[in-house]
């Protein structure tokens, strides 16, 4: 499990976790935990107390998700660096959405790379349409 594999090279370090889902309705601040532990398919973390959540199968652009029973959990970052990066990326993304009227959602498929490029496209044409 390639999700597994990222949070193993982390485990007894510390971490970024961002809210998702019913946590994410509450409080949207990234917090700042340690990975304590890590099984075949849970992880123990520790923000007050020690938490045990499911690691998520999901992966997207090499971000692992842990998970809850309660439709409830955190996206995993082992640096505020890679967690700047989701968030221009996740930015950059709300742009290109908003430009094509909601059309963005198959955004989700495409490189890293792939969508910076076309928001440069789309902020070329911006800059020659307003001439």
């Amino acid at each position: 499990n390639e999700a597994r594999d990222i949070l193993k090279k982390l485990e007894g370090k510390d971490v970024y976790l961002l809210p998702t889902g019913n946590l994410a309705r509450h409080n949207k601040e990234l917090k700042k935990s340690k990975l304590l532990k890590v099984a075949k398919v849970f992880v123990t973390i520790k923000i007050y107390n020690e938490e045990k959540y499911r690691i998520s199968d999901r992966l997207v652009n090499g971000i692992v998700s842990i998970e809850s029973d309660y439709n409830s959990g955190y996206k995993i970052f082992e640096s505020l660096e890679r967690y700047e990066s989701h968030k221009k990326l996740n930015d950059t993304k709300a742009v290109i959405q908003k430009f094509f009227s909601g059309y963005g959602d198959s955004l989700r498929n495409l490189k890293e790379d792939d969508i910076y490029k076309i928001a440069e496209l789309i902020a070329l044409g911006e800059e020659k349409w307003a001439t």
